[in-house]
């Protein structure tokens, strides 16, 4: 098969995508995958998981996530991508679990291990992460969500004047963020 026959497939999940015809684009993405490399491979199923999710095809997003982290199981982007989708989905210990081996994979990469923490908040755990929030705090100062997520803590384990001090400094650098306002006004 070649390379004109693969990249013609992929003209083919573009317009079914662009005409919202997702099992057209299904069938057209799977045939491209087959003949493209692993890190193609692995973007157009992320791509399509993407919009599988969207249109409310869950089951099928899931495969295709499968089928994208099997093609490039050890690439840190891909497993991030995953786990952003598996968490949209409401699979947050698989969405856990990928962000975490993203981590791993690329240390420093910022974006896996602030999603990670994002997430461990979310769930409750506050105690194992308030150190990784804080390193990531001194390596990205700027970062509201960091900030935002340093308030949840302090304030979710009783530390309420530190807690608001980082709901400020997130609503300082995030003036709009409903999230640290709401935890603000609980704890003003």
């Amino acid at each position: 098969r070649s390379r004109s026959t693969q990249a013609l497939h992929y003209f083919g999940y573009l317009t079914m995508k662009a005409a919202n015809d997702v099992s057209g684009a299904v069938e057209q993405a799977k045939r491209s995958a087959e003949m493209a490399s692993a890190m193609s491979a692995a973007g157009l199923y992320m791509d399509l998981a993407q919009l599988q999710q969207r249109h409310g095809d869950h089951k099928g997003a899931w495969e295709a996530l499968v089928s994208g982290l099997n093609a490039r199981p050890q690439t840190a982007w891909v497993n991030e991508f995953a786990g952003t989708i598996f968490e949209w989905l409401g699979a947050f210990d698989e969405a856990q679990s990928l962000y975490g081996r993203s981590a791993r994979l690329k240390e420093d990469r910022f974006g896996p291990r602030a999603a990670l923490a994002r997430l461990k908040t979310w769930r409750g755990i506050y105690g194992p992460v308030r150190a990784e929030v804080v390193d990531l705090v001194s390596a990205h100062p700027n970062e509201g969500l960091l900030h935002r997520l340093l308030g949840i803590i302090d304030v979710s384990e009783g530390r309420l004047e530190q807690g608001l001090k980082c709901l400020n400094r997130a609503l300082e650098l995030m003036p709009r963020d409903a999230e640290s306002l709401l935890w603000r006004a609980e704890v003003a």
